[in-house]
């Protein structure tokens, strides 16, 4: 799979979200949930872009974005 450059902001993005989704669970669920987020954001499925995938409902409506 090709590999996708985050900047500093899409990192925190990405970091929150999983802190999320999955900060209470150890390394292996939370890293489930980071290749969840990824693999949609490769996906011709979902947008192209991390933020975009992120805002999807029903993430968007289940977290105040981006904290929790």
């Amino acid at each position: 799979q090709g590999g996708i450059s985050l900047s500093d902001y899409e990192m925190m993005l990405l970091a929150t979200m999983i802190y999320c989704e999955a900060g209470n669970q150890g390394w292996e669920g939370q890293t489930a949930v980071g290749y969840v987020i990824m693999n949609r954001v490769r996906s011709a499925l979902y947008p192209n872009s991390l933020e975009a995938v992120l805002r999807l409902p029903p993430v968007s409506l289940q977290y105040p974005f981006p904290e929790c």
